[in-house]
């Protein structure tokens, strides 16, 4: 885990206003997360978590790449951003604007994972765990379903994908139901 640079609110909405300016034509969806969701007066979590818009990266179009990977390359090229660490799904940067460099972190979801990645990366990490982890582990999500590689999957006689579209659809699977952003993670994970 890197070191995070604490900034107020309105810097850290300030930094989230112009890197999704800049990155939004290249997405279908797009939402803010971690603390500043959160609205905590102090941020150490500074998170975009989108749909990605897709291309061809072949001539036969067997394989596609998210053509934001183009934005963050003209980013970086301009000493916006500096990557510290990322994969197909997950990106991790420097915003370079500030003094020490907050960091940024860039989520690409699947679709069908829409509502539970954006409530799992509203965080806090604590709260997060416990929307993931089975009731039966201690955790807040029903025991009929599980989280993995980003999606919701339920086991009747087999298991199967289930679409989370909205984050409501998520909540309606974990304990107390759905919870403000703002007031997620207060007090004890597993009391709602």
């Amino acid at each position: 885990m890197s070191f995070r640079t604490k900034i107020p609110l309105d810097e850290a909405r300030e930094i989230l206003a112009e890197l999704s300016a800049y990155l939004e034509p290249f997405c279908h969806r797009m939402a803010i997360g971690g603390s500043v969701r959160r609205e905590s007066p102090i941020v150490g979590d500074v998170e975009l978590v989108v749909i990605p818009k897709m291309k061809s990266a072949d001539l036969f179009g067997d394989r596609t790449v998210a053509t934001v990977e183009d934005a963050f390359k003209a980013l970086i090229g301009t000493k916006l951003l500096k990557l510290i660490r990322g994969g197909p799904k997950y990106k991790q940067f420097h915003y370079l604007k500030t003094k020490p460099a907050t960091v940024f972190d860039f989520w690409m979801v699947d679709p069908n994972g829409w509502g539970n990645q954006l409530a799992i990366r509203t965080g806090p990490w604590q709260y997060s765990k416990a929307l993931v982890t089975q009731r039966c582990k201690a955790g807040l999500l029903d025991d009929k379903y599980r989280v993995k590689d980003g999606l919701v999957w339920r086991y009747d006689t087999k298991w199967e994908m289930v679409p989370m579209l909205e984050e409501p659809d998520f909540f309606e699977l974990i304990k107390g139901g759905w919870r403000e952003p703002k007031i997620r993670g207060r007090g004890s994970t597993n009391k709602i």
